[in-house]
This record gives C-alpha cells, structure tokens and sequence, in this order.
C-alpha cells in the first residue's frame, strides 16, 4: 500500500469518488469554533482527519497574494500561476480535473462543477468546455458575478444523487460576500448554513449505497481573513489571512490531526493519488509512493 502523508489516505482506493468543496473566506478562527459549526464539530469531527485544528499542524495558504481566483488556480493546477487579481481570467494549464477525465477516460458527466461565484470557471479548467461546469450568476442577487448558496447547494446534491460524479466540486461564496460587507451577523449565519449543507452532504452519501462507501469528502478554503477590525479584508500583508483549515472524511482517512503541515498546492497530488493517478506536481517532497511505472499510475492496494 502506498501512503499519502498529508491526509494519510491510502493513494489509491478503488473507484475512488471525490466530493470536493470551499467555503470562500471562511477563518480559521471561525472554523474552531463549536457554536458556529455545531453539528461538523458534535457528529462529523470525531472521523475526521483535521488540519489546522486547535492541535497538531498548520495548513497555509499558497499563494500569498491573498486573493481568490489566485488562490483556486493554484489548487487545481497544484503550482502557485500568474494569475494576480479577480480578473485574471482562465487558468492557462491542464488542472487536475481535466486530467481525470483525460487519464481515467471519464464521460464528461462524471467530472462536474457547481460554483455560486461565475469566476470559479476560470479556475477549473482551461479548455472552455472540457468539464460539466454550472456557475453563477443568479440576476436576483446583490452581486452580479455570484448566486445564492442555497441554489448551488441544491443543484449540486441533486446531480449528486441522480450522476454519481467520480468527482464533484462544490464551491461555495455568500461568506465571503458578507464579511466584505462587514455584516458579522450574517456572515455567522452563513457558516450555520454550510454546517447544516455539509451534513446534508454526508447524509446523502450514505443514502447511495457503495457509491457513497467509496467517496472521500474534502472541504477547505481560499483563504483566511486579516485580524482584528480588519477582518472584512484578506490582504497580502497580514499574515493571519494566510493560516486557513482542511477537514477530511471518507473511505482512508485517518482520523484526528494530519502529521504534517500543508498548503493549497498539496491538495491536487492528494486527490489524483485517491484516484491511482501519480501526481502532475511531485516535486513538494510530500508524496511517499512507490515508482509509478509507465503508464503514470499507482497499483490499487488490494
């Protein structure tokens, strides 16, 4: 068997599934607390595998500019881009969605995207077109590049249980809209929601049989917020925006605190090692994996 150190997942499990989801701007601080995630922390904490937790190692974020679609190009591409701002447009290389459905010959239907933020399509891949994408806008809400969470959520576990994606991506915004806002009750309220969507999540693969058996779930962030009154900002001169958390659930994963620290860009070889796949971006140092071979995949551990 092979290990993969930063989530202990085994690398490969066989037919492997992936849900993978952010909740944008979420902080750390936030995230530790029991009263804003009550049911992650009472009923899902226990068999997850943590970081960034009040123990153990850290997770940081990669690129330190801060900024999100800066910070969602390096997660899939898992190298810090070029990109520097909001307005960067699309990520210029293959991402690790778009090498799933390449390698594992996957109909485009089993690779699939909800965003609530339209902008997330530049980060996910950079052939318009190669993967399922559903990203905002919604013509009703304040801004006029996002939709509601509620919608996005509601798309995704319908597709979910009706497509039975090998991997799905939930990306989700309304936290981060509401901290620029500087509406502290709303933003609250709002990690109340993403608790109460991540159960749902769970519950939902437990209805699906040995689909949701063999599917890993994976939830992090872009980034941090800055500290004190400058919590409506994530800038790139405060380093508390940087220090963000990682939860893991799912057929391999270990629960309690990961062994070693990570950062954004540990999360692509993470999930293309689930998937049997070597990483595209070895060279971090984390991957303990035997040599892959010619055909650039690791034996599933029987």
């Amino acid at each position: 068997m092979c290990a993969l150190p930063l989530l202990l997942i085994a690398v490969a499990v066989p037919q492997a599934n992936v849900v993978f989801v952010t909740w944008d701007g979420v902080r750390r601080e936030d995230f530790l607390e029991a009263d804003r995630l009550p049911r992650f922390w009472k009923t899902l904490s226990a068999g997850s595998l943590i970081l960034g937790g009040r123990s153990g190692p850290g997770m940081e974020v990669a690129d330190r500019r801060m900024l999100s679609l800066p910070a969602y190009q390096s997660i899939f591409v898992g190298a810090v881009t070029d990109c520097s701002s909001n307005g960067c447009g699309r990520v210029r290389e293959e991402t690790f969605p778009e090498r799933l459905l390449r390698e594992l010959a996957l109909p485009r239907s089993s690779v699939a995207v909800f965003a609530s933020w339209s902008h997330l399509a530049d980060a996910v891949e950079h052939v318009t077109g190669t993967l399922t994408v559903d990203a905002g806008p919604h013509g009703f809400w304040p801004w006029n590049d996002t939709r509601r969470d509620a919608e996005t959520v509601e798309r995704a576990l319908r597709y979910l249980r009706e497509q039975r994606p090998r991997f799905l991506y939930l990306a989700l915004g309304e936290a981060d809209d509401q901290a620029h806002s500087g509406d502290l009750e709303r933003y609250r309220a709002t990690l109340l929601d993403y608790d109460r969507w991540l159960e749902a999540l769970v519950r939902s693969l437990a209805s699906l049989g040995e689909y949701g058996e063999l599917t890993t779930v994976i939830v992090t962030t872009d980034h941090g917020r800055d500290a004190g009154a400058g919590w409506t900002r994530h800038s790139s001169g405060d380093a508390h925006a940087g220090s963000i958390w990682l939860i893991a659930l799912g057929p391999g994963v270990k629960p309690g605190n990961a062994m070693l620290p990570a950062t954004h860009l540990h999360l692509r070889p993470t999930i293309e090692a689930l998937f049997g796949l070597c990483p595209a971006h070895a060279t971090i140092g984390e991957i303990a994996a035997p040599a892959c071979g010619d055909r650039g995949a690791v034996p599933v551990s029987q």
